[in-house]
């Protein structure tokens, strides 16, 4: 293919300095293309090649979010993405799945949080801007939906962030998954845990390298387990790799690990006597390197972290102080030196000055300093005839040290590990897990030794992984877009890892093999490799160096020193050390050097045999490593990967600092580059539809005149190209390598014409201009010439004029001024005189009014005490007067009595005979009397009777008419049945007792006949009597009517006595019945004490037998009974009737939609029922319990009902309205008087609500007083006052929840097929208006006008709509924030047109209804503002603050400038001035400030009003019960 240039043309040069450098090629002659550079370099490249001039992809200021957008996917391109992105702060990109995190070394809070978690959540990777929590979202996502476990694959070198980053993951995973178990108070959760051992391990796993101060030199494979739930039920950490080498080995400037400088600058004086510790440049291990400190970290302070660490996992303090100890004796065993013996060579002596350290290092190892020497300088051999001790030369005895030295502490960091995951606890149940890997990444330094060399064959087994799951996410792109492809071949590391790893004949193999000849050389060894790998394309030989090799890795020529590799490799295991520490006095010693069970079980199987035991049984470190690697590769091949690559942009540590070089090794490392090469190898150019057409659809503007579809166009343009090999997926479009540079030629051409007859026309256009300037210049000095002198003249008349018309008015405001002071003087002396006068005058008012006052209270007080002294004298004279007459009384009756005395003993015979006549006839009278009382009892009880027959027969009446639903509802109204059999048993009791009433009436009546017929004959004979005796009559007269009226008295006594006995038995027995009624005991114990009253001075005793006062009470106790009787069916009755109202009352509530004059006709009724009533001062009562119930089931059954929601808004608020207006709270004296009311029969009452009062006057209604509540009408207002609050909340959910899918596409512009040119030029004021705003206008005007047709108080609308624009503000806001695609030009004149129509909505709306709701869209509005400034670079912050947009806050400002982009007009953001000063001030806020920095809005979820609102001025309610007629069931 033809190389795709031209003049003109943007690529890329190579740099020695700056990797590349852009250019533009200026001349083209054949292969030989001439370009300037951005330093105005002129270059000349021979034979270029698309490799040698890579294209530079379209400009845009902060790159793309996914590299593999890139048009031109090639090197360079991706570096400069990178370096542009970190320039704006945009330290995460992906390429493809791959998240690529730059370490920014400076915090950056507001980009983590919990409120960021929440954005990312439930979101598809790439759907956001590039982020470590959308990498662990996706993981999470996959877990749980295809039931696999997932895990992170974090790399990168020292320092590159790759820590922070699985902390970042881990607080994601907690933050999603929970946990499984509710953690108690003070316990830890796992993921804490697990982030909290994090000082134990780097104490004991990091070390300072040449690139990083806390390198970690080992690799960490955190697993998060899951339970069925997919809540966090345990965790695991797992390490792999550990660096033991650097125990005793350390290379200058690097350190040893930590924790042997934290125990040497951190412990106390005890511990440092106890463990015989010296300063750290006295040990020979910590002495090998100069470096002993490191600025940014204290040893002294890391010791304490570690210690506190070791607590909160569980570590006692013994434990800790175990643990130290075993890092001291490390420390120790480095200074035991041995020598040579002079006698002999082939034995070794301790040094002198190393005594005291081996006698250091055997107490700290429990054991004793003979035996510790002599494990060090001897070995013992078993053979067939016997132990033999050989002594070691100087240099095997410090071999043996140095291997006892690494033992040592690599025992110990696998306890501290498994300590670690006993304290986290383990699910063994788990079956899904989320694994996060952090490993240090490929390594290549001036002098690589045997570390580099074991990292990087872990880099090449992690990149031959990577690149398999990078082929397979390749082709399942293919197949997801659906177009036809290939095999893609790729370049396999296979070939390199054989080479190392091959088992026999691999370099590690030859390794071990070289280890176990005692006299082998690192020369030696390089010869071998150079003996067996010399055809290897892999393996080559430096030109200088015997000992030396080079490795073709994937990223890169690596050459190694093997000056090392065999001292390094060689792990011995002497069984000296290991039988002498495991017998150590201390147990934590001893435990570390257990036989492990595999290690019984081979001792075991070698009993019995005869054979010779040598006391260095060699291990290889190599085959160790890669044993570990091989575990490690297993369990990842378990999981589904995700990759995350960190970049460490400088090697300084500081931030802003972006060393191309060095960030471009690091891609080459991390495999970045070799994926691309992949895609490379397929079609690396992709693009969507709308891209791609937007692009290069000026190639034929004809295009955009058809009806065709966008794949269609894109089809149609690759034609005009002549363009071959490309692919049509299903929503993006494929091209070969080059393809796209030969699209961007023709575009570039295309543009480069249009450009010229743009100019020529413009030159037109200025020459135009500039004649017409001049013209107008020289009109103007001609005009300006002739109105000066006009201007001359004019202005002498006008100062003529204005000289007379300022002595005028000079000379009348002097002569006003002295008037107006006149005057003023004049007012203020008669103001004085009638303020003196008019405060005589009050003080004589005020002296006149208190000596009334006085003498209104002397003269009242003397008349009081006047009254009462006449008062008690009147008592007095009346108690005086009525004792002196009843003494006249007494003497008189005295008298009288002596007289009839006289009288009785003459005539003895006839008063005992008339006495019996006249006791006959009384007896007769009494009689009658009763009969007639009975008579008229027996009257009333029939009339009683009569009308509780009439009752129930209405009743049954009623019943009759229910029969039928009764039938329906049978289940669920057996109580209605039971208490309808139970009104047919009493109607059946009532007949009966009508039927006896009836017999003992007709027996009364014949009693009375009787008795009548006995009379006439009693009367009959008593007047035969009275004719015989008539003379003694006559004698007697006077003492007869004296008798008579004496009987009389005592007669009435005794009815009056016998009609309080009645009354008083049938008030104890109405007591004892629950259904009497208080008011009617209340009358008949008054009336009982006001006959006692009124006979309480007659001290005459009562007439009469004791059997006819038996008699008069029975007949009163069984009239009673039956009265009693009766009264309880009336109650019963009484009970339903109200029930059959309390139920037409809900229904009328529940059905009744009818609204009169935009009231609640249903509301209004129920609440004038309640009023009618007296509910509301009811003590108890079951109708608002009845109604709430009604209310509440209808609500939960249509939560989604918006119309009925609102409906019952309008209720609700109605009855509130209502209830504040009639009902008023209780009061001091009423809650008192209510405390001190009786219980029993007299509260009773109370609950009586239904009474049979007469409906009030609807005339009355608007001037009806307030009543006094009761708790149950105070319930029942806090219940709707709870159900306007839920039923608010409920109608705003439901419309959020209907807006914010159509929300998530009206801040993206839509990718539809674009306007014509002619419809470009018809619609220049503005794009148009897309269906998704259009969509959100629409639900806005339908819930308004549901709002209308319901009669929602218009201050409750406009508290929604103010909510629901907060919202719209809110998730436009946020959207705007974390897409990068939204923060463009074009996008902003979408949204600020969709804005403009949403506001001019809220105007033809009117403020009545929406208010000021347009004022919570103030955040999205001044950031669409804001993007639709041309000129923002030229804008200064304080601009853009103060003027543009003064809402915003710093960090939203700098998230939105370091996004923006624009690729229809070309405008850049702010300056680099700008964005340097809104850093500062971010990095300023977050160091003074330790609030919230995040820079996305929060939802308020609050209801915005209460009770004490809803007043009926505010919502605007004016009701007037007497417009609403009474229903039909009262």
């Amino acid at each position: 293919m033809a190389l795709a240039l031209t003049v003109g043309s943007e690529v890329w040069v190579e740099d020695p300095e700056a990797a590349w450098l852009k250019a533009t090629v200026t001349k083209i002659e054949d292969a030989t293309v001439t370009v300037e550079d951005e330093n105005g370099v002129e270059r000349v490249i021979e034979d270029a090649t698309e490799e040698k001039l890579p294209l530079q992809n379209p400009k845009g200021k902060g790159g793309v979010d996914d590299m593999t957008q890139l048009s031109y996917l090639n090197e360079p391109g991706v570096l400069h993405n990178l370096k542009d992105r970190y320039s704006l702060d945009s330290i995460y990109t992906y390429t493809g799945s791959i998240l690529i995190a730059v370490n920014p070394f400076y915090p950056v809070p507001q980009l983590y949080g919990e409120h960021m978690m929440y954005s990312y959540r439930d979101r598809m990777l790439g759907e956001l801007s590039p982020h470590v929590y959308a990498i662990a979202e996706e993981a999470f996502r996959q877990m749980s939906q295809y039931n696999k476990s997932q895990s992170v694959l974090i790399s990168g070198e020292s320092g590159a962030g790759k820590t922070e980053t699985s902390k970042l993951i881990m607080n994601y995973l907690a933050f999603v998954g929970g946990h499984s178990k509710q953690k108690q108070t003070g316990e830890k959760t796992v993921e804490q845990q697990v982030l909290e051992s994090n000082p134990i391990l780097e104490a004991f796993g990091n070390a300072k390298t040449v690139r990083n101060n806390n390198s970690s030199r080992f690799g960490k494979y955190m697993e998060i387990q899951f339970d069925s739930k997919l809540r966090i039920s345990g965790a695991a950490i797992r390490t792999y790799l550990l660096e033991r080498s650097r125990v005793v080995f350390v290379n200058d400037p690097e350190r040893t690990f930590h924790s042997f400088y934290q125990l040497c600058y951190g412990a106390d004086e005890a511990e440092r006597e106890t463990l015989k510790l010296r300063p750290a440049q006295e040990f020979k291990y910590l002495a090998q390197s100069t470096c002993l400190e490191i600025e940014e970290m204290d040893n002294a302070e890391g010791y304490k972290r570690t210690k506190e660490a070791m607590s909160i996992v569980g570590m006692t303090e013994e434990d800790q102080h175990c643990v130290f100890r075993v890092v001291a004796v490390v420390l120790h065993l480095g200074n035991v030196v041995f020598e040579a013996d002079p006698e002999d060579d082939e034995k070794c002596v301790l040094a002198e000055d190393s005594k005291e350290s081996l006698e250091a290092a055997a107490e700290l190892l429990g054991t004793q300093a003979e035996l510790l020497e002599k494990a060090l300088s001897t070995r013992t051999r078993q053979t067939f005839d016997g132990a033999i001790t050989s002594p070691l030369s100087a240099a095997a005895a410090t071999h043996s040290r140095d291997s006892l030295s690494k033992t040592i502490y690599s025992k110990l960091f696998d306890w501290l590990v498994h300590k670690i995951n006993t304290s986290i606890g383990q699910d063994a149940t788990s079956k899904l897990t989320v694994g996060v890997l952090d490993i240090y990444g490929f390594e290549q330094f001036k002098k690589n030794d045997f570390e580099q060399f074991c990292i990087n064959l872990a880099n090449e087994k992690l990149q031959q992984h990577f690149n398999q799951q990078i082929f397979k996410k390749e082709q399942e792109e293919y197949k997801k877009e659906e177009i036809q492809w290939t095999y893609i071949d790729f370049v396999d590391n296979q070939d390199i890892l054989d080479l190392i790893e091959k088992k026999p004949g691999g370099m590690i193999d030859l390794l071990d093999e070289q280890c176990q000849f005692p006299k082998a050389t690192s020369a030696d060894f390089a010869q071998k490799l150079y003996n067996s790998f010399t055809e290897n394309k892999r393996f080559s030989k430096p030109k200088l160096s015997r000992s030396a090799f080079t490795l073709n890795h994937y990223a890169g020529n690596v050459t190694y020193e093997t000056d090392n590799f065999l001292e390094k490799n060689k792990d011995y295991v002497i069984a000296d050390h290991k039988s002498m520490l495991a017998s150590s006095e201390y147990h934590f010693v001893a435990s570390l050097f257990k036989d492990k069970e595999e290690d019984k079980q081979k001792e075991e199987a070698s009993k019995g045999r005869r054979k010779s035991v040598s006391a260095f049984r060699f291990a290889s470190l190599g085959n160790t490593f890669k044993g570990q690697l091989k575990e490690l590769m297993a369990a990842l091949s378990q999981t589904e990967p995700h990759y995350v690559r960190c970049i460490k942009p400088n090697s300084v540590n500081k931030p802003g600092i972006f060393e191309t070089i060095n960030v471009l090794q690091q891609l080459r490392c991390g495999g970045v580059l070799e994926a691309i090469r992949i895609s490379c190898a397929g079609y690396p150019s992709r693009n969507n539809f709308y891209d791609f057409v937007e692009r290069f659809g000026l190639l034929s503007p004809g295009l955009y005149d058809q009806d065709l579809e966008e794949s269609q166009m894109c089809e149609k343009l690759l034609e005009l190209a002549k363009l071959e090999g490309h692919q049509i997926g299903k929503t993006k479009i494929f091209l070969k390598g080059g393809q796209m540079a030969m699209m961007d030629k023709l575009r570039t051409e295309k543009m480069n014409a249009a450009a010229t007859m743009i100019a020529r026309h413009m030159m037109t256009f200025v020459a135009k201009k500039c004649f017409k300037k001049k013209k107008e210049a020289i009109v103007t000095i001609q005009c300006g010439a002739r109105s000066m002198f006009a201007r001359r003249v004019f202005n002498h008349k006008r100062n003529t004029r204005a000289a007379t018309k300022i002595q005028t008015l000079y000379r009348g405001h002097k002569a006003f001024a002295d008037f107006n002071k006149k005057k003023h003087a004049a007012v203020q002396i008669q103001s004085v005189f009638r303020g003196m006068k008019a405060r005589r005058h009050a003080s004589d008012l005020r002296q006149d009014r208190s000596a009334l006052m006085i003498q209104r209270k002397w003269k009242g007080s003397r008349e009081r005490k006047r009254f009462l002294h006449d008062k008690d004298s009147v008592n007095k004279v009346k108690a005086v007067w009525k004792r002196k007459k009843a003494k006249q009384v007494l003497r008189q009756l005295r008298l009288e009595a002596r007289q009839a005395a006289s009288l009785l003993k003459d005539k003895k015979a006839l008063e005992t005979k008339m006495k019996d006549m006249e006791q006959n006839v009384e007896n007769l009278q009494e009689q009658k009397a009763d009969l007639r009382a009975q008579l008229k009892k027996a009257k009333v009880q029939l009339a009683e009777t009569a009308e509780v027959e009439e009752k129930l027969s209405q009743s049954l009446a009623e019943i009759e008419g229910l029969k039928l639903s009764i039938e329906e509802e049978k289940k669920s109204n057996e109580a209605a049945q039971t208490e309808l059999v139970s009104l047919r048993e009493m109607l059946q009791a009532a007949e009966s007792t009508k039927s006896n009433l009836e017999t003992e009436c007709s027996q009364a009546k014949e009693e009375v006949e009787r008795l009548k017929e006995e009379l006439a004959s009693k009367a009959s004979e008593l007047e035969s009597a009275k004719t015989q005796n008539e003379s003694m009559a006559k004698e007697s007269e006077g003492m007869l009517e004296k008798d008579k009226k004496m009987q009389e008295l005592l007669s009435r006594l005794a009815e009056v006595e016998a009609l309080n006995d009645a009354l008083n038995n049938k008030l104890a027995e109405v007591e004892r019945t629950p259904n009497g009624k208080a008011s009617f005991m209340d009358g008949m114990r008054r009336m009982s004490n006001g006959v006692q009253m009124a006979f309480s001075n007659d001290s005459t005793p009562p007439t009469g037998t004791p059997e006819s006062r038996w008699s008069e009470q029975s007949a009163d106790n069984q009239a009673d009974k039956q009265h009693r009787e009766l009264e309880v069916r009336k109650h019963k009755l009484r009970e339903e009737k109200q029930g059959a109202q309390q139920r037409k009352l809900l229904e009328v509530l529940l059905t009744n939609k009818d609204f009169n004059n935009g009231v609640s006709v249903g509301a209004c009724t129920t609440f004038k029922c309640l009023l009618h009533w007296n509910a509301f001062q009811a003590e108890r009562t079951t109708i608002f319990d009845q109604i709430i119930q009604s209310v509440g089931g209808i609500l939960e059954e249509n939560q989604d009902n918006n119309e009925v929601l609102a409906h019952w808004l309008t209720n609700s608020v109605t009855l509130l309205a209502l209830f504040r207006r009639f009902v008023r709270p209780p009061s001091e004296t009423g809650i008192q008087r209510r405390s001190r009311a009786p219980s029993g029969l007299f509260a009773f009452r109370s609950s009586m609500i239904f009474s049979r009062s007469p409906m009030p006057d609807s005339g009355s209604q608007s001037s009806q007083k307030q009543v006094e509540a009761k708790y149950p009408a105070l319930l029942f207002k806090q219940q709707l006052d709870a159900f306007v609050q839920k039923i608010f909340s409920l109608l705003r959910d439901n419309i959020k929840k209907d807006i914010a899918p159509t929300l998530n596409h009206c801040i993206h512009a839509p990718r539809a097929r674009a306007a014509s040119a002619a419809d470009k030029k018809a619609s220049r004021g503005g794009p148009a208006l897309s269906t998704h705003w259009t969509t959100i206008i629409n639900l806005m005007q339908g819930l308004l006008q549901l709002m209308k047709d319901t009669h929602v108080p218009k201050f409750l609308i406009r508290k929604l709509f103010k909510q629901i624009f907060a919202f719209i503000n809110v998730q436009l806001f946020n959207q705007l924030l974390l897409r990068r695609e939204c923060c463009s030009f074009s996008n902003g004149e979408y949204v600020k047109t969709g804005l403009a129509e949403l506001e001019n909505w809220i105007h033809v709306s009117t403020t009545d209804y929406v208010g000021d709701a347009l004022e919570e869209l103030k955040q999205i509005r001044q950031a669409v503002s804001f993007l639709v400034i041309h000129n923002k670079n030229k804008k200064s912050l304080e601009e853009i603050t103060q003027e543009v947009c003064p809402v915003l806050s710093v960090q939203q400002l700098y998230r939105i400038s370091t996004m923006y982009w624009d690729a229809s007009y070309g405008t850049t953001t702010v300056s680099n001035d700008v964005l340097a000063k809104m850093k500062r001030t971010m990095m300023e806020e977050s160091s003074n400030s330790s609030s919230n920095t995040s820079f996305l809005l929060d939802d308020d979820p609050s209801v915005p009003f209460d009770f004490a609102m809803l007043t009926e001025d505010v919502v605007e309610l004016r009701i007037e019960l007497k417009d609403f007629p009474a229903p039909d069931f009262l």
